[in-house]
């Protein structure tokens, strides 16, 4: 299965720190991805949010290091760390063909795993990654949208960095009929 892999300790417990509501750290959702780590997306509200990080940012050095052959372990290890802790890494952004250095503070990030609001009479909800309690969050946003009489949702998945696959049915389950 493309979605399933094997968790070290280390692993096991970052996906639950994650998956808890908070860490303390820069603030960004990484990946791998073709061997360069990516941002797939800043924490709202987040030190790196704060500071311009944007989703497809490469992160190509930490600490004056190469981030080339990095593991995403190491790399989760090099930008959690204490409260109020400064990280220097250098950024490179493809759609301005650029790189960029920034230093920032650590500090603790709450993981929210849905963020919602009205647009006009349209209920907008993104949902950020399946988190404990994911489905809950999101049935109590859907009440406040049906009590605030909007006329239609827009569900945002975009970003998304995945999570708990309970989370994630749960959620589906919402919007779909049993069976469908």
């Amino acid at each position: 299965d493309d979605h399933s892999q094997f968790m070290d300790a280390d692993s096991y417990e970052q996906l639950n720190k994650e998956t808890g509501g908070g860490f303390s750290g820069v603030g960004i959702h990484i990946t791998l991805r073709n061997s360069v780590l990516t941002v797939i997306s800043p924490i709202p509200g987040s030190p790196a949010a704060r500071m311009g990080v944007q989703p497809w940012d490469r992160i190509v050095a930490i600490e004056g290091e190469p981030t080339e052959d990095i593991t995403m372990q190491e790399a989760v290890n090099r930008l959690t760390g204490p409260q109020g802790t400064t990280v220097h890494v250098t950024i490179y952004r493809p759609s301005e063909r650029r790189a960029f250095e920034l230093d920032i503070v650590r500090a603790h990030v709450k993981v929210d795993s849905i963020h919602s609001r009205m647009i006009d009479d349209i209920g907008y909800v993104r949902v950020t990654k399946f988190s404990n309690d994911t489905s809950g969050d999101l049935k109590n946003a859907l009440l406040n949208f049906h009590n605030r009489n909007a006329r239609g949702i827009v569900l945002d998945l975009r970003y998304n960095t995945g999570g708990l696959l309970k989370e994630a049915v749960d959620v589906s389950d919402l919007f779909l009929n049993k069976g469908d």
